[in-house]
């Protein structure tokens, strides 16, 4: 097959070739087997493009993409696939959503992984957004997991998925999800709305340049990075902005401190009160 204006995007450590027709914001990915390569589809592509955005990509060592001489796993293949629909330019693809979806579904341990490692190290609020309480309770379910990779994988994405850290221990976060799942519900539903509005805004100022310049950052890192600070100098009171409710289950859950050292009392508030005067007389309800 000729190709035309052949395209690479980049996945992990490879570069992965692909071609791409049609329009649309939410492309359709053609993946071939083993030994095969995007000339597999040669006679689908243009009929498929007719009705939308279609995207069809060589695997690793396949076709015109890189060749590493390994990885050639199950795992490794989904997140090489995971990766190359990051990294593609055009708006629509959702990562962490294909990836909490394919999880709920998935019992093949290779692919969970490969799944799993797609989302380790991503933002909290796009794990949350994105993912919602589907991609919770297979964290969960993964997180138990009788393979080491799969279990390792899941524990550490499951840690960013509260509002704050709640340790190594599995069953604070089983506690948390019991008592929370509510409040992670209406947490994500405001993430979406956020994003809504983002999106709007992105439209009036001109595209994705003006999403860039009107997303909100996250600052998870440097929140406890300020508190832990604050710890180590003696703080005894967190007052907790909370409007949601999400913050409620996570502090009943929190870590206790070590033993002898100064522990840190926590309140959570609703926002509003303080323009009910609860700053100035700091009558602060209790948790």
């Amino acid at each position: 097959m000729t190709h035309v204006n052949p395209k690479r995007a980049r996945s992990g450590s490879i570069e992965l070739e692909y071609e791409e027709l049609g329009d649309g914001t939410r492309p359709f990915v053609l993946v071939h087997g083993f030994t095969g390569s995007r000339d597999d589809f040669r006679e689908q592509l243009p009929d498929l493009a007719r009705h939308g955005h279609t995207v069809a990509v060589d695997q690793r060592g396949h076709g015109g993409s890189d060749n590493p001489g390994e990885g050639y796993t199950l795992e490794q293949l989904t997140t090489d696939l995971l990766g190359f629909l990051d990294s593609l330019p055009q708006p629509g693809v959702r990562v962490v959503r294909l990836a909490a979806a394919l999880l709920a579904r998935e019992t093949h341990p290779y692919a969970a992984a490969g799944a799993l490692g797609a989302l380790r190290g991503r933002p909290r609020r796009e794990l949350v957004m994105e993912g919602g309480p589907e991609l919770v309770v297979a964290l969960l379910r993964f997180a138990d997991h009788e393979h080491p990779t799969v279990s390792a994988y899941a524990r550490e994405v499951l840690c960013s998925m509260p509002p704050v850290k709640l340790g190594a221990q599995l069953d604070r976060y089983e506690g948390w999800w019991r008592r929370g799942e509510g409040a992670f519900v209406r947490e994500q539903r405001t993430l979406l709305e956020e994003h809504a509005r983002i999106s709007r805004a992105s439209a009036e100022l001109g595209g994705e340049q003006g999403a860039s310049s009107v997303a909100p950052k996250d600052k998870t890192k440097e929140f406890y990075g300020r508190l832990e600070t604050m710890r180590k100098h003696g703080l005894e009171l967190c007052i907790v902005m909370d409007d949601t409710g999400s913050m409620r289950p996570v502090i009943s859950c929190r870590p206790l401190p070590a033993s002898g050292s100064p522990g840190t009392r926590f309140i959570r508030i609703p926002r509003s009160s303080l323009r009910r005067g609860v700053r100035a007389s700091l009558r602060l309800p209790p948790l």
